[in-house]
């Protein structure tokens, strides 16, 4: 098992936007958070899996100073923060080459002291 500590604030995968000129195109806010999960996941040497995947993850958000309640019932979705992380994960580099090898996803969502993605990932 792999398990790494991503020093970023969790984002959610934005939907592909269409410009003017009828090209559809990624939005940069969600290129820049693939590339930092990906570049960080290369400085500290993922190791590539073969087959089937398990992945588990907790999407830590700092705690505003105005909110008191315990859960992070708000946005972002969880779904949409997963599959910005499962893209960043992804690449000939990276620790599968396509998302379609995971088989189980732990996911959660929580108020911490700092912004953080906790990521474990298993070979199944």
């Amino acid at each position: 098992m792999q398990y790494f500590e991503i020093p970023l604030a969790p984002a959610p995968k934005e939907r592909p936007r269409l410009a003017k000129n009828g090209k559809v195109f990624t939005p940069k806010k969600t290129k820049v958070a693939e590339h930092g999960i990906r570049s960080f996941l290369r400085r500290h040497n993922v190791k590539k899996i073969e087959g089937a995947v398990e992945i588990k993850c907790s999407f830590i958000f700092k705690r505003p100073t105005t909110v008191n309640r315990k859960d992070h019932t708000i946005r972002p979705d969880i779904d949409n923060l997963l599959k910005l992380l499962l893209d960043g994960i992804q690449d000939k580099f990276g620790a599968f080459e396509d998302d379609k090898v995971v088989t189980r996803i732990i996911a959660d969502k929580q108020y911490g002291e700092r912004n953080l993605i906790k990521l474990w990932i298993k070979q199944v």
